[in-house]
């Protein structure tokens, strides 16, 4: 959408921005017909739908049942809002129904209702049209009219000074609870609250966490969401770019709770990942409500990430200092709290300044990040710089450790490896643990029985 718009806004214009919208809870004021209300929910949004006219209410809940869409026969002057709780409101042609002197207040009830990076969509007269300076507002109770309700494009310049507008509108519209004949002078913006975006501290507890299995694109995610025995489900960023998934996306968050792993930081790069992918990464964050975002300890062989998987980094100070770099402007742009999860050497490096569990180790301490071991992984990259996984481990500092992921679960029917997957069970404080799923998830649980029980005990 461009700041500035010859013309008035559709339909489509505000359904371009769902992807967009940082939470689940929405409100629609004066709702009118309840078509937006109705496209809003079968998105995946809860929505709070009010209007002053009861006769409104009866016909849309009528016209639009649905489970997520809470129908109220409500003036917004009486209804009580919480700070930072929805994701969007609407306020469409509602203003010229409130007298002037109450508009300040509503307003700021509503800028504070708006979670941090979510948007208000308002439309209202403008002092030129022909009707503003009719007598169509009422006093709270209904009774008392008063002069119709307008909008100055620089009271929007004053209320809104730190917002962003992404949309601004000024001419004649069609207004359907005005006057669906003639057009009307209107004013119109869609304005989006500014982002507060705080570095999260690494110990405190993450969100979700607990046993989770990782998603791949071969398989169905409403399948996988419906194991009983999973907390959360830990999806694939590169998989959820498109914004058609979205609503996907939306639907599923309401059935279990999300992660989310990325392959698309390649943090020894010499320059900062993509603006599109920072903004990607921080679209889904807001999506799936999370604090953590895991991803591979990797780089690639060309800075446009045309690569289709990360490579190992070469541990050594100059490495070290390129991904803490990384890792601090990311906690900046993100606001999320680093689990680094190192990739498997594809061939083993012939000559390196320090041992990749060292280099960990500095990684996590210095940049305050935290730790997640891939059990194959582990098995690979110790056995390239000449160490038992053990000794691996012992170099690795404990409090960092957080998650282990069971890439391939048949591997647990090895001895030595189970009891491996025990030994960092019982070493290190995990708050996650998960797995891939083969072919066959009912056996894929069975084998994982043994360590989700101990897993299970050690968390609570």
């Amino acid at each position: 959408m461009s700041v500035f718009s010859s013309r008035q806004l559709h339909l489509s214009d505000l359904l371009r921005l769902l992807p967009w919208i940082p939470h689940l809870h929405v409100c629609d004021i004066g709702f009118g017909r309840g078509e937006l209300t109705h496209h809003l929910a079968e998105y995946g949004f809860h929505v709070t739908a009010l209007d002053v006219d009861q006769q409104c209410v009866t016909e849309a809940q009528q016209r639009y049942p649905h489970p997520n869409i809470t129908w109220l026969h409500q003036d917004i002057r009486g209804f009580r809002m919480q700070r930072d709780t929805y994701g969007l409101i609407l306020g469409l042609n509602v203003f010229p129904f409130i007298p002037n002197g109450e508009r300040a207040r509503i307003i700021g009830r509503l800028k504070s209702a708006l979670k941090p990076g979510g948007f208000f969509i308002v439309s209202g007269l403008s002092p030129e049209d022909v009707w503003a300076h009719e007598k169509l507002a009422r006093t709270s109770n209904q009774i008392s009219p008063r002069p119709t309700g307008v909008f100055s494009p620089e009271e929007f310049t004053k209320r809104f000074a730190d917002w962003q507008t992404l949309w601004a509108f000024q001419g004649k519209a069609q207004v359907r609870n005005l006057d669906p004949q003639a057009p009307h002078q209107v004013e119109q913006r869609i304005l989006q609250k500014p982002f507060q975006i705080h570095s999260q501290s690494p110990f405190q507890p993450l969100t979700p966490a607990g046993f989770a299995v990782r998603h791949h694109t071969s398989q169905d995610p409403q399948t996988i969401v419906n194991i009983p025995q999973v907390d959360y489900l830990e999806l694939p960023a590169a998989h959820l770019e498109p914004l058609s998934f979205d609503s996907l996306l939306l639907h599923l968050s309401q059935k279990k709770p999300l992660g989310m792993y990325s392959q698309q930081l390649s943090l020894a790069s010499t320059t900062p990942p993509p603006e599109n992918i920072r903004s990607h990464l921080h679209r889904l964050i807001q999506r799936l409500n999370t604090n953590w975002l895991k991803m591979g300890l990797g780089f690639r062989y060309t800075e446009n990430n045309g690569s289709p998987f990360l490579h190992a980094l070469l541990p050594g100070e100059e490495a070290l200092e390129h991904v803490k770099s990384q890792l601090k402007t990311l906690r900046q742009n993100l606001g999320v709290i680093p689990i680094l999860e190192p990739v498997a050497y594809r061939v083993p490096p012939k000559s390196y300044e320090m041992d990749e569990a060292t280099f960990l180790k500095h990684i996590a301490e210095e940049a305050q990040c935290l730790l997640s071991l891939s059990l194959d992984t582990l098995l690979v990259n110790a056995s390239a710089f000449y160490m038992t996984p053990e000794a691996y481990l012992d170099k690795l500092p404990t409090a960092h450790v957080v998650a282990l992921h069971i890439e391939k679960p048949t591997r647990l029917h090895t001895p030595r490896i189970a009891q491996l997957a025990q030994t960092i069970l019982q070493r290190f404080p995990l708050q996650m643990l998960s797995y891939t799923p083969g072919p066959h998830s009912e056996a894929d649980l069975k084998i994982l029985e043994p360590l989700h029980q101990q897993f299970i005990k050690q968390v609570t």
